[in-house]
């Protein structure tokens, strides 16, 4: 037997109810999903300021220890640089600002 107009009708919107829901919980996944990766963005710049930093101590480091090839005089270019380092960090902020 054939279905009646309204039957059909009946089965069409449950369908689409179903694929509404379907559609607004991968609307809600995608959401989580891009506030995820905006986290995820920022805690990569974060990391890669901080291989930045490291690298450049380390470079710092380096040249102080061909600079001053003995204890005490690597630790007083040590601080020097460090001094430096702190001045120029300073002055950085200063130009954000």
């Amino acid at each position: 037997m054939a279905e009646s107009l309204s039957e059909i009708f009946e089965r069409l919107l449950a369908k689409q109810q179903i694929l509404l829901e379907r559609y607004n919980a991968m609307k809600d996944k995608l959401q989580i999903s891009q506030e995820e990766n905006e986290a995820l963005k920022k805690e990569n710049e974060k990391q890669r300021q901080l291989i930045e930093k490291l690298e450049m101590d380390k470079d710092f480091l380096q040249m102080a220890r061909q600079i001053a090839p003995d204890r005490e005089a690597l630790d007083r270019s040590r601080a020097m640089i460090a001094r430096l380092v702190r001045d120029v960090d300073k002055c950085i902020e200063q130009l954000k600002d």
